[in-house]
């Protein structure tokens, strides 16, 4: 299955599910939740450059993204949102109180049925603030976390082009100075073998570095190519007013 037909299939699974972002009424409070599809490799990243994830690899992965959406550097992004500055609970917890920590016991993350959907849901006392806030969190954790990521691969792949250029230029002079001492050697002049032994052995290691640093610039690439391993789906939804 092609990763846009799985993101399909996943969409209308979460739309049959659970609604498009809902924010219910559950006792004293309102609930509101977005979704997102988490995977640890896609189709395109593993069939070229590694075998399929193990289970338990793909398990830890999730696990990740659950600890990181509720990390604290995620809920101080989420906190400067103006929408949620304007919660009053917030208000009153920006000047007595830890506003993250009551953000890390509100926020709750999930993988319904084990699957590869991630629901994100939070529990207030209105329907707007409830959404609010599990769309700020969810925002700062796809700019501060999955984006983030994604510009460190961009700067990787800037990074490997200079260094297999450094290489290749440090390749070509090593050879330049092996023909070199090559023609001393058959024009009779006097050269040390162990000096160009020394050549030899740098530009076979040389040339091996230069391999995997292309290999890994390719793999970099790869992964910017391939489609993002965590993607919003559906968005908590803001009612108005009570139902």
């Amino acid at each position: 299955m092609t990763w846009n037909r799985y993101l399909a299939v996943a969409v209308v699974m979460i739309f049959l599910a659970f609604g498009h972002g809902r924010a219910e009424g559950l006792g004293g409070g309102y609930t509101a939740e977005s979704h997102l599809l988490v995977k640890a490799t896609t189709p395109a990243l593993q069939s070229v450059f590694r075998p399929p994830y193990s289970e338990r690899e793909s398990e830890t992965f999730k696990r990740t993204q659950q600890e990181l959406i509720k990390n604290r550097f995620v809920l101080l992004f989420a906190l400067r949102t103006r929408n949620v500055q304007q919660i009053p609970v917030i208000q009153e917890l920006q000047k007595s109180g830890d506003p993250v920590k009551y953000l890390q016991n509100q926020i709750k993350v999930r993988f319904p049925g084990g699957g590869d959907v991630m629901a994100v849901s939070c529990t207030m006392s209105t329907p707007r603030d409830a959404a609010v806030l599990t769309n700020a969190v969810v925002s700062a954790y796809l700019n501060e976390v999955v984006n983030a990521a994604r510009d460190e691969q961009r700067v990787r792949v800037l990074e490997l082009e200079k260094l297999a250029s450094e290489r290749e230029q440090r390749l070509r002079q090593r050879w330049g100075e092996l023909r070199r001492l090559s023609a001393q050697k058959d024009g009779k002049q006097s050269s040390p073998a162990t000096e160009m032994e020394m050549l030899q052995v740098e530009i076979k290691t040389l040339e091996q570095l230069l391999h995997e640093t292309r290999l890994d610039c390719e793999r970099a690439k790869g992964e910017l190519r391939a489609p993002p391993r965590v993607v919003l789906i559906s968005k908590a939804e803001e009612p108005l007013s009570k139902d």
